[in-house]
């Protein structure tokens, strides 16, 4: 960070990123922000990991290829007897 930089551009900044794009501002030590933001992450993780269940449904095509089948053996029965 420039230390030239006046603390009203550094509200703003973090307005911007913080509001408007729904983003995390950190000032300070590098390291006690590096550490916030792996603590952070691990927590989100945890949390999604937590929270989120999949349900997946699976079709069951057996009877529409079963009736497909007799459907198919009648109708050549039928041309068979019939003789078109």
């Amino acid at each position: 960070m420039n230390i030239h930089t006046s603390k009203e551009k550094i509200s703003s900044y973090k307005k911007a990123v913080e509001q408007n794009a729904g983003g995390k501002f950190y000032t300070g030590n590098l390291d006690i922000m590096t550490s916030n933001l792996i603590d952070e992450i691990q927590g989100t993780k945890k949390t999604l990991q937590k929270t989120s269940k999949k349900t997946f449904v699976t079709d069951h095509p057996e009877m529409f290829l079963i009736s497909i089948t007799i459907l198919f053996l009648i109708l050549i029965i039928i041309e068979k007897r019939v003789k078109l």
